[in-house]
């Protein structure tokens, strides 16, 4: 007879495998995401290098473990992050030669608070050339970024 072993109930998810869900689950849907200004949808692109770009963000490198799992709650809350996120500004693509597909980046600012300090959050996203000019306007999510305030 062979006796059983008690089994380890499974690891809790880490934060990065929370974000990743979310994305995942928000590409599953071809959601559709609105700000909080009028006129603006943000779309996650299904490409591994976005992704990646967007649970990784252009700061990872200089983030410390706690700023990692707070960019990961972000992206794990990015629909009511971008529903209260108010459009801020608009630059051009300067660098066509990399990114010949993009026409603009588009940023939009909300804010939150982590343990009594608050963060200024910036949402990038791409407007591509294939946009056109419907209302609203359907952007790619490009990077996440917070600096304190």
């Amino acid at each position: 007879m062979v006796a059983l072993l008690p089994t380890k109930p499974p690891a809790p998810k880490s934060e990065l495998d929370k974000a990743k869900e979310n994305l995942e689950r928000l590409i599953s849907i071809q959601a559709q995401l609105t700000t909080a200004t009028k006129g603006w949808v943000i779309e996650i692109p299904n490409t591994s290098r976005s992704k990646n770009h967007i649970l990784k963000s252009s700061q990872y490198q200089k983030k410390n473990k706690s700023a990692r799992n707070r960019h990961y709650r972000y992206i794990q809350r990015l629909e009511p992050l971008l529903q209260k996120s108010v459009y801020s500004h608009s630059k051009p693509n300067e660098k066509l030669s990399k990114k010949p597909e993009v026409k603009e980046y588009h940023y939009f600012e909300t804010s939150e608070t982590v343990n009594n300090i608050e963060y200024k959050i910036i949402i990038n996203a791409e407007e591509l050339f294939t946009t056109g000019q419907n209302s609203p306007k359907v952007l790619r999510l490009y990077d996440i970024t917070e600096y304190k305030k």
